[in-house]
């Protein structure tokens, strides 16, 4: 497996729960709570979108990603 350093590509990665109903078309219809909305904001992590490390503990490391998707 060959590696690479790179830039890190930082990203906010942000959950948030959703409801899925189904409409009279039979198409999906998403749901997204507010107060789950603004819990999911609070709760955010930054990472490295490319080698998947967390920002708060590789903001001054490489990024070393295992594959090269670039």
């Amino acid at each position: 497996m060959q590696t690479m350093t790179k830039q890190h590509l930082w990203v906010k990665h942000v959950i948030t729960p959703v409801e899925v109903l189904m409409d009279d078309d039979n198409q999906p219809v998403i749901i997204v709570d507010p107060d789950q909305q603004v819990i999911a904001e609070d709760n955010a992590a930054y990472g490295c979108d490319r080698c998947g490390e967390s920002m708060v503990t590789h903001l001054n490391k490489p990024c070393e990603p295992e594959e090269d998707n670039d």
